[in-house]
């Protein structure tokens, strides 16, 4: 249970950033270069096919100006 929750609460953080970079009109190579990720790392996490680490997670949320804690506030909210 706890293992899919987790998964859940990642989908959710991923939905955020998603929809944060394309408010911000950014392409997935300018926020992953700004983030030091491959923009496989970020294209594949939006289209479902991995899980990023939560590191991964801080450091796309940091490339896109976003403070991690606020994500997670929000996402926690959302799968609760």
């Amino acid at each position: 249970m706890a293992t899919l929750s987790c998964y859940y609460f990642r989908m959710s953080v991923i939905s955020d950033l998603k929809a944060t970079r394309l408010a911000q009109k950014r392409t997935v190579r300018d926020v992953a270069k700004q983030a030091g990720l491959h923009e496989n790392i970020i294209r594949n996490a939006e289209q479902g096919r991995t899980s990023p680490t939560l590191s991964t997670l801080e450091r796309w949320a940091a490339a896109l100006g976003l403070r991690p804690v606020l994500i997670v506030e929000v996402a926690t909210k959302k799968v609760a």
